[in-house]
């Protein structure tokens, strides 16, 4: 519903722009010229006609760098991104900008000072910072005597990897609003549902970590394979466990909320402590969808040695790592990963250098009130005969609706954005400990919203996760 409202809204602001004759006919010239680009005229259209009309998109787009309007804003907006974060990097006076700005120019530049993806030092830092064990890369008898001595503990390492990011292994933990208010947050506990639910890493990705780590023997680096690619195995058929408990069919489209005392799955209540930093109260709110996926999750575990799921984790941890971090450490890469992980400050630092953006910021408003006036004598009409309640669950999103352009606290936006960096270092010369300290940051963030009301004026700023904030696109919240 939310998506087609948005759709119908940006047909009505788009539409009366191509009336003109002469804007239409040059846009279909334009779109004429690019497929027939795309086109391959030497495909035969009756034996392949998909190679007739696209045969030639790969060629023409092999060396773009975005593949739609969204990627071209996202490219041009880290092109002035580069050339800006550059320009004050040659400043003799740093020390005058704000605390948070010399933070991003430290993060950019400890990205662009890796040579060599060496990821065994994310594991190094953590080993350091956070006391976890890890188990050796490739099981051994020797690595199972050392395991006998450490007592590895799955669930220790699964909630500290959860402060740092990675997310819908074994658990998917999140902040949501409350249903029945708002303005508050709760912690909501599920099986993985992201991305159509639980995701297997890839055996290409399983290479990968293998040739970043050093491990060369291939015999036994199948062995590994072929064990980690059965236990995901079980853990994608728990995809397919509802919840089939009373409470979970009365409810079976909203969140239960519960609290740990009611749940009485003490692995659960640990795990909260440990991502939390500290004893949580056992009568907190918080929603459960899945009980019983909860309980045959805890029998597949159990089914195998704390070792192997530790080492297991150790190796999704890094893919997930890979996954988040840049695609190479060159300027343009180091430029968009810098924005993803610390966006509040790049869009203030957008901003400041973009000063005539302000002033179109009440024209933009003033368009989409014109649109939502459209929009509801659209719906007054009623021309499409929707009945009285869909029209009033319509409305009432109309009248709601809020238009926010940019994702800057107001006013004092500085010091807002100055209180929120306040506990964050960042090292010029140590890229894997500042990428696994803004993780760490993130995560920090969304939970100190738990004791926190989500404001209703302008000082409200969403907490973008990286993919969003090293996005251009328009979201809905």
């Amino acid at each position: 519903m939310r998506a087609g409202l948005i759709v119908f809204l940006l047909l009505h602001l788009i539409l009366p722009l191509l009336s003109y004759a002469d804007a239409a006919r040059s846009m279909n010239r334009q779109q004429l010229k690019t497929i027939e680009r795309y086109m391959d005229p030497s495909a035969d259209p009756c034996d392949d006609y998909y190679q007739y009309a696209c045969g030639n998109w790969q060629h023409v787009h092999a060396d773009a760098e975005y593949y739609e309007t969204i990627g071209l804003i996202d490219y041009k907006v880290d092109q002035e991104y580069a050339l800006l974060l550059n320009s004050i990097r040659r400043r003799r006076r740093l020390r005058q900008e704000h605390a948070f700005v010399r933070k991003l120019l430290d993060y950019y530049k400890s990205c662009l000072t890796v040579y060599e993806y060496t990821p065994q030092l994310y594991l190094d830092w953590l080993q350091e910072h956070e006391h976890l064990a890890w188990p050796t890369v490739l099981p051994s008898r020797s690595a199972k005597r050392r395991g006998k001595i450490l007592r590895y503990d799955w669930l220790h390492m699964l909630a500290v990897l959860r402060k740092y990011g990675m997310n819908s292994v074994f658990i998917e933990e999140t902040v949501i609003q409350r249903r029945d208010y708002a303005r508050a947050s709760a912690i909501d506990l599920d099986k993985p549902v992201l991305n159509g639910g639980f995701q297997p890493m890839p055996h290409k990705g399983f290479l990968l970590i293998m040739e970043y780590l050093g491990v060369t023997n291939e015999e036994r680096k199948n062995k590994l394979w072929d064990d980690l690619h059965e236990f995901e195995t079980k853990l994608k058929s728990l995809d397919f466990v509802e919840d089939t408990t009373e409470e979970g069919q009365e409810s079976a489209a909203a969140q239960r909320e519960t609290t740990l005392a009611e749940l009485n799955m003490p692995f659960l209540t640990r795990y909260l402590d440990i991502l939390l930093e500290k004893p949580v109260d056992p009568y907190m709110k918080l929603t459960i969808q899945n009980l019983p996926y909860m309980r045959l999750l805890l029998t597949v575990l159990d089914e195998h040695e704390p070792e192997f799921i530790c080492r297991y984790l150790m190796l999704r941890f890094l893919w997930y790592l890979n996954v988040d971090g840049p695609r190479n450490f060159l300027k343009g890469d180091c430029v968009s990963h810098t924005r993803s992980m610390m966006p509040l400050a790049m869009t203030w630092l957008y901003e400041r250098h973009n000063p005539e953006l302000i002033d179109e910021k009440s024209h933009i408003e003033a368009l989409f009130q014109k649109l939502l006036q459209h929009f509801t004598q659209t719906l007054h009409s009623n021309a499409n005969q929707f009945d009285g309640h869909i029209l009033r669950f319509l409305q009432d999103k109309i009248d709601t609706m809020r238009i926010k352009v940019g994702n800057l606290p107001r006013p004092a936006t500085s010091r807002l954005v100055e209180e929120f960096y306040a506990d964050l270092q960042i090292e010029a010369n140590d890229f894997y400990g500042n990428h696994l300290r803004l993780l760490q940051h993130y995560t920090r963030a969304k939970h100190n919203r738990l004791n926190e009301l989500l404001a209703q004026d302008d000082s409200f700023f969403h907490l973008e996760d990286p993919e969003t904030g090293a996005s251009s696109s328009p979201y809905y919240l």
